[in-house]
């Protein structure tokens, strides 16, 4: 990137001189000869700061270059016809095309690499696209390109009500509001030319998804700190709204115009058959024959037999709240964390014998492995960050490699542990890690918010949830594979596989949604007045499970689900 350094300060240069002209007031009509909206776009996708362009912002300007071209004909074609002197704009605009366009044919390793993707992405599936859509994506598309240059203004106005600290975000926020400018304008352009390529319009769209993330995000933080800027914040507000918007609507289109009658075109029913009354349930575990077990307020635990339907109510092991359980292989019952340390209970049905771990800490997640039988193989993390390994040998004791004893800290809290292929994925602050049987960092993926719940989707990811999050990270990688858009105030505590490629999500306020996350799209709704903790999924029924902590209430909710094709 280095030797293009050179090149991307003259696009830079010539981009922000083009802007500030069409800026100016001008005796011409400027509207008779450029589309002002699009001059915009371009414009904030030519200057981003050189020291923080990315292969993404090389990759959109591939994608845009044309449309600059195509802007300059139409000036000298305008000119001929209305006969307006606009020699200084034709000017401006060809100076930043012949920049652009040495700066794409530069020998550089990044811009061949952006070049790669655009390449690749233009050979995916293409769709012929129905002009009410296409006017329907210019339309939102301005809308935001409008709000931008309007968020800018006010960005300029407050600036000098930021510290020396918070300048370099918000020189980061005026980047990203111009990337989605940029990125909102190149799903537009796509759509004008009336054939789209799925694999292109699903990278830009995902590139909305992210920066409109990136943009809670900032406007969350200047919120908190400075009492100010309020004018700043109604100007950002209307930003997320409409990009919000536009990222589900856009992902509705792709649904529609790529998976057209397949298997993806679904919807999910839900219907509540039947509730449940206990103290406040906080935790559950699938057995492998789909058998579910709940723990909860002290003690508090009872199954549910796959085969018969019915639920049993079970002797309180304990009177310590359970924060999480885990089953054993068959017959030897399960574990569970409290705030006092591990229990192992030697039974299910029976609750016959109690173990509690050699020491006390307060456990917040278990997990049981196969690492060479169930003895060695449960993991425990804890509200102090520590994550443990244990064995049944001899009682519930601490698991030693050698002389050493398997544990490790990894942060200030541990949200939940899951399982993938032979490695434990541990969500811990505001970081997922993939951690092996010597619970040593395979991988290490920032989140930069709170992680409340987390589930394994996919041979290769998985499903997070938190307060304005949902997301899902590729664990082959180390990276998001997306970053769903949702409101910041959103507060999701749950998540679980429900069928391909479709989560089951729940809010602390009771509300139960399936969400397509191809797209993004919520595709099931049911919305309850549980105050729900957790989610459990065996067969066609989800278990949505809670309750008030101080007294006793409805603490489950039966739900069948079921896949519908949309009409």
């Amino acid at each position: 990137m280095e030797d293009a350094g050179k090149y991307l300060n003259r696009v830079q240069t010539s981009a922000e001189n083009l802007a500030a002209q069409l800026r100016q007031k001008s005796n011409a009509p400027l509207d008779l000869y450029v589309d002002t909206v699009a001059m915009q776009a371009i414009t904030h996708a030519m200057s981003i700061e050189p020291m923080s362009v990315t292969r993404d912002d090389l990759a959109r300007i591939h994608i845009i270059r044309d449309s600059l071209h195509d802007a300059l004909q139409k000036a000298q074609d305008g000119q001929d016809e209305h006969g307006h002197s606009i020699e200084q704009l034709l000017n401006s605009i060809s100076r930043l095309y012949v920049d652009v366009e040495r700066l794409v044919q530069h020998n550089d390793r990044a811009i061949a690499e952006a070049k790669e993707v655009v390449d690749s992405l233009a050979a995916t599936s293409r769709a012929i696209v129905q002009p009410a859509i296409t006017q329907e994506v210019s339309e939102q598309a301005n809308s935001i390109i409008t709000s931008v240059n309007i968020t800018q203004r006010t960005i300029n106005l407050n600036i000098l009500n930021f510290d020396g600290n918070t300048i370099n975000l918000v020189r980061e926020f005026k980047m990203n509001i111009k990337r989605l400018s940029a990125s909102v304008f190149a799903i537009r352009l796509n759509f004008d030319m009336g054939v789209v390529f799925e694999g292109t319009i699903r990278f830009l769209n995902d590139g909305v998804d992210k920066i409109i993330a990136d943009i809670i995000k900032f406007s969350e933080f200047i919120s908190e700190k400075y009492q100010k800027v309020e004018d700043l914040i109604d100007a950002i507000s209307p930003i997320i709204d409409k990009g919000t918007r536009f990222v589900k609507f856009i992902g509705n289109v792709i649904k529609d115009i790529f998976n057209g009658d397949d298997e993806d075109n679904k919807t999910v029913a839900f219907s509540l058959q039947s509730k449940a009354a206990s103290p406040a349930v906080t935790c559950a575990s699938v057995g492998s024959d789909g058998d579910v077990l709940f723990a909860g307020r002290r003690g508090m635990s009872g199954t549910y037999t796959k085969r018969t339907g019915q639920f049993l109510r079970l002797p309180a092991p304990s009177q310590d709240d359970i924060h999480s359980v885990s089953l054993l292989p068959r017959g030897l019952g399960y574990v569970a964390g409290t705030p006092e340390g591990l229990l192992w209970m030697q039974g299910v049905d029976r609750n016959r014998g109690t173990v509690r771990s050699s020491f006390s800490e307060r456990i917040s997640a278990v997990q049981v492995m196969d690492w060479g039988g169930a003895g060695a193989a449960i993991v425990s993390g804890s509200k102090s960050g520590h994550v443990r390994r244990w064995t049944l040998s001899g009682g519930l004791s601490a698991h030693r490699n050698g002389t050493r004893i398997s544990s490790e800290k990894f942060g200030k809290c541990v949200h939940t542990i899951t399982k993938w292929s032979d490695k434990i994925v541990v969500a811990v602050d505001e970081k997922v890690l993939v951690l092996d049987e010597h619970l040593e960092i395979q991988s290490e993926v920032p989140v930069d918010r709170p992680i409340r719940a987390m589930c394994t989707f996919s041979n290769d990811s998985v499903v997070i949830v938190g307060t304005g999050l949902l997301a899902e990270v590729n664990l082959t990688r180390g990276a998001y594979n997306r970053m769903l858009t949702v409101s910041p105030s959103t507060e999701y505590v749950a998540v679980q596989p429900l069928a391909e490629r479709i989560a089951v999500v729940g809010t602390a306020n009771g509300t139960v949604r399936a969400i397509d996350i191809n797209s993004g799209t919520e595709i099931g709704e049911l919305q309850s007045d549980l105050a729900l903790r957790g989610l459990a999924v065996t067969g066609n029924i989800v278990f949505a499970y809670g309750g008030p902590w101080r007294t006793d209430g409805t603490s489950i909710l039966r739900i069948l689900w079921k896949e519908q094709f949309a009409q």
